[in-house]
């Protein structure tokens, strides 16, 4: 998760509301892909214990359903994160590192496509080469296993006739997790690493923020020098985050609003942004 002080939290009120806006949303949605794959490891460290034996805990219809949501809803924030990206407004050239990664996400929009337009496979097993659970399987390795490690899958139903529910080889020791990881999708013709997705994300974040914060810093303070604005004016951090919930009171046929027992809250960071020459 990003931390607090980032600028996708507390982007400066100088900046436009469409700008402000997209950061949120970009901070939002890489949340999101951490919070659905930290689900995912959550839900296999519950599943084989280690330390008891045989260490299967077995999973419930509803953990199962979580699990494969988790992935969809992980896999969905990864389109969503790329396609926030698309829209910022990098300028030409863009930075090396843009195009890479949104070329190696394109993975997830199409899987993702696949299941947003999946009426046509429904009947036939069309896009599914070995008739794979139309919904897809979850598959991922826990190296907490003392003589290796386990393989373990979710199948989300049926397959076609003897379809294939999984695509697993054995991986070099390299590419085995410290604990629990390389948490795949199959589903269709497409198979996708969550894992490695979340991986490359992750990376890209690295480089990306402090671009986006050195170049709001630089744009802002070359508008303060300009209009003789006090820099710590123009780096000013906007309210953000709300959460808000409002009591009615029954009374007949009257409803009234309770503002004692109503809540509300608005994310307004303390301070400015350090938009001084670095």
């Amino acid at each position: 998760m990003l931390s607090p002080e980032s600028i996708f939290r507390q982007p400066p009120q100088a900046l436009s509301i469409s700008l402000r806006r997209l950061l949120g949303a970009l901070g939002y949605a890489f949340d999101a892909v951490e919070l659905h794959h930290a689900r995912l490891v959550a839900a296999a460290r519950d599943f084989y214990q280690p330390e008891s034996q045989p260490g299967f805990t077995d999973l419930s219809p509803e953990q199962r359903a979580g699990m494969i949501c988790d992935a969809w809803s992980c896999l969905d924030w990864m389109h969503r994160f790329r396609q926030l990206v698309k829209r910022l407004p990098f300028g030409e050239p863009r930075p090396a590192f843009v195009d890479p990664f949104l070329d190696e996400l394109d993975t997830a929009r199409l899987l993702r496509n696949r299941l947003h337009h999946f009426d046509e496979d429904f009947a036939s097993g069309e896009h599914c080469e070995s008739g794979h659970p139309i919904l897809g399987s979850l598959s991922w390795i826990d190296s907490r296993y003392a003589r290796g490690f386990l393989y373990a899958f979710i199948a989300s139903g049926p397959s076609v006739e003897s379809g294939q529910v999984s695509n697993f080889s054995i991986p070099a020791r390299e590419d085995l997790p410290s604990e629990i990881g390389n948490f795949s999708l199959l589903a269709f013709d497409r198979t996708l690493s969550l894992s490695a997705m979340l991986s490359t994300t992750r990376e890209f974040m690295h480089a990306f923020e402090p671009l986006v914060q050195t170049t709001i810093a630089e744009t802002l303070r070359e508008a303060a020098v300009e209009n003789n604005v006090p820099l710590d004016v123009a780096g000013r951090y906007a309210p953000c985050d709300m959460i808000t919930a409002i009591a009615f009171d029954v009374g007949g046929d009257q409803w009234t609003w309770n503002t004692a027992s109503s809540f509300s809250r608005v994310e307004v960071a303390l301070g400015s942004m350090d938009v001084s020459d670095p």
